[in-house]
């Protein structure tokens, strides 16, 4: 075999995406019911809506953050949107050198709960 198709296997190697299998793994190890993902756009940098089963309050489930680092690594992408389906919710994130975190609609959470996951969002994205 030669080094030039060495070099063009493990270049494919590193493009190769199978999100059933990282959904799969990730809820096994976060232990989620369900997670889904759907990429809008095309290639590695896209926007990303994620389906999550088995988080009730996610502004203050520590898995949260760590589902969007992961996510945010294994498709190298700067918008995440997670829609949760027990009960119905939703987060619209965008991270990157300006990190800003978007709550639609009015919420029925006092704001001191609603910092909460964005305190540790920013911890997450500062490397702390």
């Amino acid at each position: 075999m030669s080094t030039d198709r060495v070099e063009t296997d493990i270049l494919k190697a590193l493009d190769f995406i199978d999100d059933e299998l990282w959904c799969a793994q990730k809820a096994a190890e976060m232990a989620l019911t369900r997670l889904e993902l759907k990429a809008a756009g095309a290639g590695h940098r896209t926007a990303i809506r994620l389906t999550v089963g088995g988080i009730a309050d996610p502004l203050n489930d520590p898995r949260i953050p760590a589902l969007v680092v992961s996510i945010g690594q294994y498709r190298r992408t700067h918008t995440i949107t997670i829609f949760g389906i027990d009960p119905d919710w939703r987060l619209a994130i965008s991270t990157g050198p300006r990190a800003d975190k978007v709550w639609p609609g009015p919420s029925t959470l006092p704001r001191s709960r609603r910092l909460g996951c964005i305190g540790a969002l920013s911890l997450l994205h500062a490397g702390g």
